[in-house]
């Protein structure tokens, strides 16, 4: 049964937030709590721990894991694109997405599936050589070309206002067809990508610690104020003690002090700031793009996609208080599984009103709400918050 369905009947929680008043199946038993499944704390990085942001609407509560082999695009070259007549992505109709899913992937742009710690790459674009960056592991550097894109115009601000010092090292993206990517959580989607930070000239090393003596506040600040300005970033996690150093420059430097109390979390009262402290970021810079593309075309195509096997749906489980009258077989019929399943999970098939047992699901989602990108949060000289042009017109998705 899809999880459109049982979501009206059960109550949705994470092991992240308390669990609210129970829940039940229908004429069935008490929902105690639902838990998402999640790679062991064993192989869990230290990087990423941070939720998704409440405001962006997501699937829920079910992401995509890993996503099956699948023919790619061609990687980005630095060479222009011809001019075809291919009709942009949102102009596809649902019933020619549905069908070019089944009969011909390769020809449909990169897709964004599910969540940067839950999610898939279909039709990734690995990001090419450049003069100004350096890529440390070009295997797993896969996204999208938005986030490529993105990544590129901030490195050429970059080498446009200060000129050459060394090359911005360009770690970890995702992997070709996205999906889990040890030691991280994230990196899934194709979103999300690893940088360095830039130092002086003598101390440049990829993953070198961030500090008074090595970091170049200038050509870094540089880079991060781009990536607010000049693209659809959503998150940028830096080291609190790096965060001090680079507002305490840009405040030098006559930038807006509301506008960095804004986006910075360091010195601020802000709830939702784009640049955040997660343990581990001293040594790089984590950026998450929005893809209003790729993002928009991979909800679009989830249930094909899903049907095509190129996503798998991920398998949690719900905690579930049986009663009398409940057997196996219907509970595994409710939550879309088998009995064979209940019985491994549980060492049993046999069912004791008031005990409780583990139900696993599998969930199905249903169609995502329309993207909605949030206005870009642009200090007072760059137009003060107005929304400047993007990839995609927000009419257009």
């Amino acid at each position: 049964m899809r999880w459109a369905t049982l979501a009206s009947w059960l109550l949705v929680t994470t092991a992240c937030v308390a669990p609210a008043p129970p829940a039940t199946f229908p004429s069935q038993g008490e929902l105690v709590v639902q838990v998402a499944t999640a790679p062991p704390a064993s192989e869990q990085g230290p990087n990423d721990k941070l939720a998704e942001p409440a405001a962006f609407p997501h699937r829920a509560p079910v992401a995509v894991a890993e996503a099956a082999a699948v023919s790619t695009a061609e990687a980005v070259t630095d060479e222009p694109s011809e001019p075809t007549d291919e009709p942009p992505s949102w102009a596809l109709s649902d019933e020619e997405l549905g069908r070019r899913v089944r009969e011909d992937l390769p020809s449909l742009p990169p897709m964004s599936v599910g969540k940067p710690n839950a999610g898939a790459l279909v039709n990734g674009q690995r990001m090419p050589e450049g003069d100004h960056y350096e890529l440390v592991d070009p295997d797993r550097a896969w996204g999208t070309p938005e986030t490529i894109g993105y990544l590129q115009r901030a490195i050429a601000v970059v080498e446009e206002t200060h000129g050459h010092v060394h090359p911005l090292w360009v770690g970890h993206l995702s992997r070709e067809h996205g999906g889990r990517f040890r030691p991280h959580r994230s990196h899934q989607s194709g979103r999300d990508v690893d940088v360095s930070y830039y130092y002086v000239a003598e101390q440049a090393e990829w993953y070198r610690p961030a500090v008074a003596g090595t970091l170049d506040l200038s050509r870094t600040w540089t880079f991060v104020r781009a990536l607010l300005t000049e693209t659809d970033v959503e998150l940028i996690f830096i080291d609190r003690r790096v965060q001090k150093m680079l507002k305490e420059h840009a405040l030098s430097v006559g930038e807006d002090r509301e506008w960095l109390d804004e986006v910075f979390e360091y010195g601020s009262r802000n709830l939702e700031p784009i640049i955040r402290h997660t343990w581990g970021h001293r040594t790089h810079i984590h950026v998450r793009f929005y893809n209003p593309e790729a993002q928009r075309l991979g909800d679009r195509a989830f249930d094909a996609l899903a049907a095509r096997q190129v996503i798998k749906p991920r398998v949690y489980t719900v905690r579930y208080r049986a009663k009398a009258g409940d057997s196996v077989q219907t509970l595994a019929q409710l939550a879309g599984t088998s009995p064979a399943t209940f019985e491994k999970l549980n060492g049993t098939g046999d069912l004791q009103p008031g005990q409780l047992y583990t139900v696993p699901m599998r969930g199905t989602v249903s169609p995502a709400p329309a993207l909605a990108l949030p206005a870009r949060r642009l200090p007072p000289a760059d137009g003060g918050g107005g929304v400047r042009a993007r990839g995609v017109a927000a009419g257009d998705l």
